[in-house]
């Protein structure tokens, strides 16, 4: 695989990729947990399950389904182990294995709620109307036969999915070990979107406030006036923050500063100097020199009626 490849990608799959459950008190009593913008419904009888590792798989699936022409007849993405233990840097074909199913047992449960803007239909003062939609992303996937899995796409999910415009996004994100580097994953992400949504704007540049940054980071505590009031501002805020920076100096270079855009060195730093600091980062290898033609990008910060062995949600 390529360092850089394309995703489909709209509000719900980034919404989907970076949702802290963490944020949100789970109520007994409700069927839902997020906003009214985007929302899993829950299964009473599974936990939702967002590990890194079930994502970097989600991921993967929606870049090989960018790369397909999908249809409501033809909706199945082939998984080679092969390929993805590669990708993926993992030895061990049976631990492979055992998480691949794992993380596609949770995929399979993803039954989300959503808003979207509708470029092709407009209200009377001329805004897109907005869409509203309910849905599982999966629809099944089967057991490993002869070393590959496949999993099939809901149909109305590949009927929305291919209208999304593209995004360029480095193949970095598959490697990182989310077990080394908790950040590191969702970091990539927040950066390759920022970094697409400003491709086409000279005018601006890929500026982040590190407070914004951060609530991409679920490892990464909130409670940022007890951790300070604790004394723990290192060692749980900004000490994580730069070991999972440092793991992507690989593809990215970047350096810190204040609003005046003046650089900044995080030596006796406090707390809150250190939230309204911002990042100014650029990507290596530039995906902007990809011959892929990308549309325009939303701002926020088989059948399978015959397929054997499939596990489909509840």
């Amino acid at each position: 695989m390529d360092e850089y490849v394309e995703i489909k990608q709209k509000n719900v799959i980034n919404n989907l990729i970076t949702f802290n459950k963490n944020l949100y008190k789970v109520d007994s009593l409700k069927e839902t947990i997020g906003t009214n913008e985007f929302y899993f419904i829950l299964d009473k009888s599974k936990e939702l399950n967002l590990k890194p590792s079930t994502l970097q798989l989600f991921i993967f699936i929606l870049v090989k389904a960018s790369a397909l022409s999908l249809t409501k007849e033809y909706r199945t993405i082939n998984i080679p182990l092969k390929d993805y233990m590669e990708l993926r840097n993992i030895s061990n074909p049976v631990s492979a294995r055992r998480k691949i199913n794992q993380d596609l047992s949770s995929l399979l449960s993803f039954h989300i709620g959503f808003k979207d803007r509708n470029y092709n239909k407009f209200s009377k003062d001329k805004k897109p109307v907005i869409d509203t939609f309910k849905m599982n992303i999966f629809s099944s996937y089967t057991k490993f036969s002869n070393g590959e899995i496949q999993i099939i796409l809901n149909e109305d999910f590949i009927q929305l999915y291919n209208t999304f415009p593209k995004m360029i996004l480095s193949t970095e994100i598959f490697k990182i070990d989310t077990h080394l580097n908790p950040n590191s994953f969702y970091i990539l992400w927040a950066l390759s979107y920022l970094n697409n949504i400003n491709r086409n704007k000279p005018e601006r540049v890929n500026n982040i406030l590190i407070r914004t940054l951060l609530d991409y980071c679920p490892d990464i505590p909130k409670n940022y006036a007890e951790i300070k009031k604790a004394g723990q501002t290192n060692q749980r805020i900004i000490n994580p923050f730069m070991r999972d920076m440092k793991r992507l100096s690989n593809i990215i270079d970047w350096y810190l500063m204040d609003l005046n855009n003046t650089k900044q060195h995080l030596k006796k730093i406090s707390l809150y100097q250190f939230l309204e600091l911002k990042m100014h980062f650029s990507f290596k290898k530039s995906a902007h020199n990809s011959k892929i033609e990308l549309g325009k990008v939303e701002e926020t910060i088989s059948t399978d009626e015959n397929t054997k062995n499939e596990i489909r949600p509840p």
